[in-house]
């Protein structure tokens, strides 16, 4: 009876104990439970700005728009989300290029000229939609984007949400072409710039009353109050490198401000199919000193056309050519000076000569010296080679590194390497270097010059435009042999 007794008050124990171990898990379920559910609820009150998925806000179009034709297109707006969307604003960006429908209503612009749509309240499970009308103009690129941008409250929860998108449409051209490009590889301060403009109608409608503009990105880089320098003239035909113009004429105001009408070419008032001309145009560039005054570095200037005229009911930009980019180069210049040392005053004078005799040795200092213009420059050398007759002088060879001289090949290199912009220009950075020739003159050569050096010659390469760079200059010659 001991034993059995002591048994069951032990049973009875273990089950106690596990049925408060029970209660104990399951308060702390629920106290984990509501937990969550708090913190979930909390949470989801606080939602940030946009992190709502069930908004969706995008842009449709059926078909290709046409420049010059009406265009029709929608933005969407639907709301999936289980409550209605309170204080609805979309606010739309067009291209410059597109003018909306003048009957289109229902909208308001901003301060940022946006187009805005605005909406009290959109009930759940519901779809909105913006019907969107006007004209692109030629001016348009073929993918012009369209911008939205969407703000919104949940009903129910203080946060704002937002949505964005970015989206293009496609935009056929009219079958007018216009095409620029230059008459040269090569663009330098102070040179004249030739252009060849070529346009063609390939469209079934007539071009009515055509007028083509030009613009430059840059026009302080151009002199286009020089008007002896702004000419052009035309032809009726493509084959310009073989027709004679129709006309040479040359501008009373500059042609950026002018561009050409039908009242310049009568046969503009009508452009039929097929028919298509040449126009041949100048811009002067200004001047290395102006540019140099003005500090112009690294200069490039965009030159596109635009054609405006009527095609059925549209009157405004047709099309516009693709744009040029001209990248002007610098001009890195060498200037070689013959002089001498004069013992007494115990100097050095360049752009003079020492006296020659027959059968005396006379000394020549060579004076090399570097100005370089818009761009840096790099890979700069300088090398001539000495006539058989000509010493290298001894007193040459603590010149330093960059000045080498080949007794084999009688070649001379300077090399520079790197000049910065406008280096060699200002005082304080002139770039330069001379060395010593001499000569003994002979009978034979009374009454005559006495080449010193052969042609010299600077390379290098603009690092802006990376174009090779090159100038010759022809020998050094000494003055003329004085009879005995």
């Amino acid at each position: 009876m001991v034993k059995l007794t002591f048994h069951i008050n032990r049973h009875n124990k273990n089950m106690a104990a596990s049925f408060l171990g029970l209660v104990f898990v399951f308060l702390f379920l629920v106290l984990i439970g509501g937990a969550i559910s708090f913190f979930s609820s909390s949470f989801s009150e606080e939602r940030e700005e946009g992190e709502t998925e069930k908004v969706d806000f995008w842009l449709h179009s059926s078909s290709p728009c046409r420049v010059g034709e009406k265009c029709t297109f929608f933005v969407f707006l639907r709301n999936s989300e289980s409550c209605d969307l309170l204080s609805v604003e979309a606010a739309l960006s067009f291209p410059s290029s597109f003018s909306l429908d003048s009957q289109l209503e229902g909208y308001q612009r901003d301060a940022m000229g946006n187009y805005v749509w605005s909406w009290e309240k959109i009930e759940k499970n519901s779809l909105e939609e913006i019907k969107i009308e006007g004209v692109f103009s030629g001016e348009t690129d073929l993918n012009p984007s369209i911008k939205g941008s969407l703000y919104f409250n949940l009903e129910g929860l203080s946060a704002d949400f937002s949505d964005n998108f970015i989206d293009s449409l496609q935009v056929n051209p009219l079958d007018l072409e216009i095409s620029l490009k230059p008459l040269s590889f090569t663009y330098n301060w102070g040179e004249v710039l030739g252009f060849v403009l070529s346009y063609k109608n390939g469209s079934l409608e007539e071009v009515k009353d055509l007028g083509i503009k030009i613009f430059l990105d840059q026009q302080y880089y151009f002199a286009l109050n020089d008007l002896d320098q702004n000419f052009w003239h035309y032809y009726l035909t493509p084959e310009y490198q073989t027709s004679l113009p129709e006309l040479k004429y040359r501008q009373g105001s500059d042609l950026v401000s002018r561009g050409w009408d039908a009242r310049l070419i009568q046969d503009w008032e009508t452009l039929s199919l097929d028919e298509e001309g040449v126009i041949i145009f100048h811009l002067p560039l200004i001047s290395v000193k102006k540019a140099q005054e003005n500090f112009f570095t690294k200069a490039e200037a965009g030159i596109k056309a635009l054609a405006y005229g009527k095609v059925k009911d549209f009157e405004g930009v047709l099309t516009k050519s693709s744009k040029v980019s001209l990248k002007i180069g610098t001009d890195l210049n060498l200037q070689a000076l013959l002089g001498y040392y004069d013992k007494e005053e115990q100097k050095l004078i360049s752009g003079e000569s020492p006296l020659l005799r027959i059968g005396e040795k006379v000394f020549y200092q060579v004076f090399w010296n570097l100005e370089n213009g818009s761009n840096s420059v790099e890979e700069v050398k300088v090398k001539t080679k000495l006539p058989p007759s000509v010493e290298w002088s001894e007193r040459n060879e603590n010149l330093g590194a960059s000045l080498s001289y080949n007794k084999t090949t009688r070649e001379i290199i300077w090399r520079v390497e790197n000049m910065n912009a406008y280096q060699g220009v200002r005082a304080e950075d002139l770039t330069g270097i001379n060395f010593e020739v001499a000569i003994i003159p002979l009978p034979e050569q009374a009454g005559e010059r006495i080449a010193l050096t052969e042609d010299i010659f600077l390379t290098g390469r603009d690092q802006f435009t990376d174009r090779p760079l090159l100038q010759q200059i022809n020998a050094l010659e000494t003055e003329v042999v004085p009879l005995p």
